[in-house]
């Protein structure tokens, strides 16, 4: 997502929310030395954690070293400043962080930003996981914007519905049959019913 973003010439910026089991760095192939915990703490300034991909416009900030109080860290007044400063510099601004059933660093993230984005594992995450994360976002008026469902084996896959001009397909382990036709007036009613 933060690519697309990025091939669109404006400059984007990932953040490592994730405190307590940081990974974008690794997508980089960079350093965890100096990052977010250290700014957060005091012991490091902004513009010194924010470092740059080999993608154009795309730019990042470590987690930094793990910390004993990832929460209060981001529930600082030194973290809603930061995010001022940063909007007004990045186009784009996409945080990383922990499951959101785990810890409340994912719930206080949710109350920063303009939406959130569920991260699901296609066939691991269970059904019920995914409804409890959404209420407690819910909970605290976070805006969900969507689900994106990755590691999707399309090989596996043996339900899928597609169309074709006002024709509804449904294909079931390669056996294909037609569920119906509507005008185009009545087509988000009918996929919906279907």
């Amino acid at each position: 997502m933060a690519i697309a973003f990025s091939q669109t010439g404006s400059p984007v910026l990932i953040v490592d929310g994730d405190m307590r089991k940081p990974r974008v760095h690794k997508v980089f192939s960079g350093s965890n030395g100096m990052g977010l915990s250290n700014f957060l703490s005091g012991n490091a300034e902004l513009k010194s954690i924010i470092k740059t991909s080999n993608i154009p416009n795309l730019f990042y900030i470590p987690s930094g070293p793990i910390p004993p109080n990832p929460s209060e860290l981001l529930g600082s007044n030194l973290f809603k400043n930061m995010l001022q400063f940063l909007g007004r510099t990045f186009e784009q601004i996409i945080f990383d962080s922990p499951p959101v059933l785990s810890f409340g660093d994912s719930l206080i993230l949710s109350n920063c930003v303009d939406g959130v984005v569920l991260v699901v594992m296609s066939e691991k995450t269970p059904r019920e996981a995914l409804q409890q994360s959404k209420n407690a976002l819910l909970q605290v008026n976070a805006k969900i914007l969507g689900v994106v469902v990755n590691r999707v084996d399309i090989g596996r896959t043996t339900h899928r519905y597609y169309n074709y001009g006002n024709y509804y397909y449904y294909e079931q382990e390669g056996k294909t049959k037609e569920l119906s036709y509507k005008s185009h007036r009545n087509r988000s009613k009918s996929i919906r019913s279907s």
